[in-house]
């Protein structure tokens, strides 16, 4: 049995992780600002909001990178096939 690394993969899970972290690092930071100063939620109501708003962001984000490697990944897919004569 042969192990290895499937690249396409590896590729968009770095690529997703990376955009993640672009997204959540001043998206966390907005919403504990709002919910600790302004809103003055206790440590449950930061937790309860943080995973609902970021869970909802997590869903969207990985559907429209799963769209575009999968349009990449057909489209790549069709200039590779031989063309029929």
């Amino acid at each position: 049995m042969e192990i290895g690394i499937n690249h396409q993969a590896l590729k968009e899970s770095i690529g997703d992780t990376i955009l993640a972290t672009l997204i959540n690092f001043p998206l966390i930071w907005a919403l504990n600002y709002l919910t600790m100063t302004v809103f003055l939620f206790g440590p449950f109501g930061v937790s309860i909001t943080n995973t609902f708003i970021l869970f909802w962001i997590a869903v969207t984000r990985k559907y429209y990178v799963r769209v575009y490697f999968d349009k990449k990944n057909k489209k790549k897919n069709l200039t590779k096939q031989p063309k029929a004569v």
